[in-house]
Order: structure tokens, then C-alpha cells, then sequence
């Protein structure tokens, strides 16, 4: 998405995957719930992952993770709160 957690705009370190995983979640916008649908094909990257997301029984819990992290400014910072003062 090319933002922080403030919604700045900024520029993603280099990466030769980045343009493929730009690609799924460039119509998402801070603070809008996002079509997680959209992000099956991503999460079915084994390139990226490692395995298939999907078919590992993980994608429903990324994608939870996905939409916490883009809630709104600051939701990355009380998305890890949240999670790492859980233990």
C-alpha cells in the first residue's frame, strides 16, 4: 500500500516481489474495510510464503491480521500492542 501507520505515503524498500504484491492490494485504502477475497491469489504465493496460505489453513487468520493493521492511522502500533501484551 506504500503508507505508514499515519497514512503517509512513502517508499518501499526494493524488493523483486513488491510489484507482484503491490498489484493485489493497490486499490485498498487506510481505513476502509478491505475485500480480503482480493488477497487470495497473494496469499496463495508460495514464492512469497513459502506455501500456499490458502491451502495451509492460514489465510483466514492473515487476513483478520490484515484487516486490523489497515483499520486506520495507528492501527499497526495498537495492532502490535494488542498482540505482543497478550503474552
Amino acid at each position: 500500500m506504500a503508507v505508514d501507520d499515519e497514512g503517509n505515503a512513502f517508499e518501499p524498500s526494493s524488493d523483486p516481489l513488491l510489484e507482484t504484491a503491490q498489484a493485489y492490494v493497490k486499490d485498498f485504502k487506510l481505513g476502509e474495510k478491505p475485500d480480503t477475497a482480493k488477497l487470495e491469489g497473494l496469499l496463495r504465493n508460495e514464492t512469497i510464503f513459502g506455501v500456499d496460505l490458502v491451502e495451509a489453513g492460514l489465510a483466514d487468520k492473515v487476513c483478520d491480521y490484515f484487516v486490523e493493521l489497515t483499520a486506520g492511522p495507528g492501527a499497526v502500533r495498537a495492532t502490535l500492542h494488542r498482540y505482543v501484551n497478550e503474552t
